[in-house]
This record gives structure tokens, sequence and C-alpha cells, in this order.
């Protein structure tokens, strides 16, 4: 059992600042994914977690003992790259025992822990094969194995299943759902820049941007309340529908005049309303219009680009005949309404949208 704390944990490479002011605080065997754009930090911050990249200011902690000056090898840590990291001239076997053998542990405690690890991950059968004779996927459950058998209290995820394929991802992705499982005393920290396996796997989702954390929860507290402009249009694939509106009382004024009753007065006179594609309804007497631009056909739901009055994507089911060019309505679902203030931060209100009249026309 680990739980980890950072308190205003800052990184500066030279004279340029990559984190600014961390606080985070990871309970025992919670699964945590990091999550953000490209050069937001997220892979710097798992660094500096795990001792490959030393803290400017600011305190790591681990079971309340202070890590900034401790060594990787000391901080009970397990780390599975990106590239997997394998040694090529070494057996599976090999290459999940390796780290042990350097521990000087015994030969049959080795043995046991990496039969253990290999039959966890159905590597069994291919103990004795060198690297270059395995798949992407079984390379990285190699990868994963080796740091399984450490039995570290912590493991950190960097990207581990970027290289491999559409296929191949999600059906890694399943077995790291298994390890969590079977592994339930066990702290994991995973970075990653694809949004299903952080709502997948993780427990709590930590957003970043700019080296800043923009808000921390639950998966579909994220995607249900974001706190700003940035995560909602960051969770949820594809993107929540942003439209910039001024506030009148309590009414939001869109592009071309159509109107929304908010049910409470807003603060200032400009801000944002957001509606998820999943969440407009297609309707004969639909309150937003526009005509099919493009469709994205995924099989089960198909993606509408819209453009009218303001331009829009919708996600409606795949059974529903629909042609470019046609013209479609369409109610937001009860309840879907987000809206944010001038900086972008998210307004809170009890109402939500009335299911049919919630627009009308100015």
């Amino acid at each position: 059992m680990a739980e980890l704390a950072l308190r205003a944990v800052t990184k500066t490479f030279g004279t340029m600042p990559v984190l600014h002011g961390i606080d985070l605080e990871i309970r025992s065997g919670e699964f945590v994914a990091f999550v953000g754009p490209s050069g937001c930090g997220k892979s710097t911050l798992l660094r500096c977690i795990a001792g490959l990249e030393e803290i400017t200011s600011g305190t790591f902690q681990i079971d309340g003992r202070v890590m900034n000056k401790v060594a990787p090898a000391e901080r009970g840590i397990a780390m599975v790259f990106q590239s997997y990291a394998l040694y090529p001239h070494m057996t599976v076997f090999e290459n999940m025992a390796f780290g042990l053998q350097v521990a000087g542990l015994q030969r049959a405690e080795i043995a046991a822990r990496v039969a253990q690890a290999a039959e966890r991950l159905q590597l069994t059968p291919y103990l004795k094969r060198y690297p270059k004779a395995l798949s992407g996927g079984q390379r990285q459950r190699v990868a994963i194995g080796r740091a399984i058998t450490r039995q570290a209290g912590v493991f950190l995820f960097d990207e581990p299943l970027s290289n491999l394929d559409a296929a191949l991802r999600a059906s890694t992705r399943v077995e790291l759902a298994a390890l969590k499982k079977s592994l339930p005393g066990t702290t994991m920290i995973y970075v990653t820049h694809d949004q299903v396996e952080a709502m997948t796997l993780a427990d709590r989702i930590v957003v970043l941007r700019a080296g800043r954390i923009e808000q921390v929860g639950r998966p579909i507290e994220l995607y249900r309340h974001p706190a700003n402009l940035f995560v909602a249009g960051f969770i949820g694939s594809p993107a929540m529908n942003i439209f910039p509106v001024g506030f009148q009382g309590q009414e939001a004024v869109l592009k071309g005049g159509l109107r929304m009753a908010t049910g409470l007065d807003l603060p200032g006179p400009q801000g944002h309303l957001g509606l998820r594609p999943e969440d407009l309804v297609l309707s004969e007497t639909g309150c937003l219009s526009g005509q099919v631009r493009l469709i994205e056909h995924l099989g089960e739901v198909q993606l509408l680009h819209m453009t009218g009055a303001v331009d829009f994507i919708a996600k409606v089911s795949g059974q529903v005949r629909i042609a470019e060019g046609q013209t479609c309505r369409f109610d937001p679902a009860p309840g879907a309404l987000h809206l944010f203030d001038a900086q972008g931060q998210s307004v809170t209100h009890p109402c939500g949208f009335m299911p049919k009249r919630a627009f009308e026309r100015g």
C-alpha cells in the first residue's frame, strides 16, 4: 500500500518552467490517470514521481516520507515505459527476472515471482522466446510483467499502449483492467493522451494544461461536470459543442438570435454554452436546426456535422437514415446544459434544460 502526496511541486528546465505548483493526493490502491495535450507536463510530472527528474521546489511524499532526494531505486516504484525497454538479447524470462537478480533474490524466489506474473499476463508459453519473436502487445505485457515481479507499491505507466495499433490497444487495455483488479493494494499512475484509456481504467483523472491542474475527479464527474471550458472541450469524443453567448437576465442569446432560458441571473454580459453531441435529440419540431454538411459513419452511431445559424456536431443512432444536405432539427436532452462565464469557468445552475422550449427565436 502506498499513499502519494505532492505539495506545491514545480519543475523548471533551465529558465523554462514546466510544472507550476502541483498539489495532488493519490490514495493507496488508487488508479489515477494523467491526461492533457502534448507538452502539458504529464510525463514530466510522472518522471518527478519516479525520481528520474529532480523536483525544483515543493515536496513529494510516499506514505508521509519526503522523497525529493531519495534515489529512484529506493522509492518502491516500478515504471512501464512507452518503448517497452526490453533487453533484446534476453528471453522473456530473463527480462522479467533481471531486476530481481540485481536485487540479489534467490533463484527459487525469482522463478516463483516470474511464473506468477507470467501466468497473470498469459505469458507462460512465451518465457523462452526473445522480444523479436513477440508482437507489440506481448512485448508490452512483458514490460508490465517485469514491473509486477518487483512487487512495488506504486506502478507508473508512461503511455504504455501508444505504440500499439487500435485492436491491440483495446485488448491490452482489457488486460490492464484485469491487472488492476488483481492488484487491489497497488497504487497506479497512468499517463495517456487517449481518453478511452483514462475513462475506462482510472478511478480518478487529473487533467493538466500548461503545467497546471485544471480539474481532478472521477471520469463521470469530469464528463458531466467539467470545471471550465478547457476540460469541457478536452473530455469527451467528439468534443462538446461550445457556443459563444450573450447573457440577458435569465436568457442566453446565441448567434442568429437563438435564445435559451437559463432560470437564473448570470454574471457578466458574455459567456459560453456547451452541449455534448450525444445530448442532441432528433425532433421534427426541434429548436436547434441546421443542414448536414458531413456524415461520419461509425457503425452503431453516426456523427452529423451541422451548419446553420450555429455550427455543431450531433451524435445519433447509426440506424437513422440521413443524407448529406438534409435539414435536421434537434432538441437538447433534459439537464444537458453547460454554462460558462466570460473567464471560461463553469456556472452552477439549478434547472438544466427545458426539454422542448428552452430555445426560442429572438
